[in-house]
């Protein structure tokens, strides 16, 4: 379990209501969904070229 860095700054601090961290968390979810249905598609065609962003998750 990771443990909890009390020096770092929540959202309340920086000026984020809680409506809005989840909906950053939502678009991050949805980017994340379509960037793996995009990987898999590109997978089906043998000349696709996908540039995925992966591993740069925020969340």
């Amino acid at each position: 379990m990771a443990a909890v860095n009390k020096d770092r700054p929540t959202h309340g601090t920086l000026g984020l209501h809680r409506s809005q961290l989840l909906d950053m968390c939502e678009k991050l979810l949805q980017a994340s969904l379509l960037d793996e249905r995009i990987w898999v598609m590109s997978r089906e065609v043998k000349d696709a070229y996908v540039i995925s962003y992966q591993g740069r998750e925020v969340c």
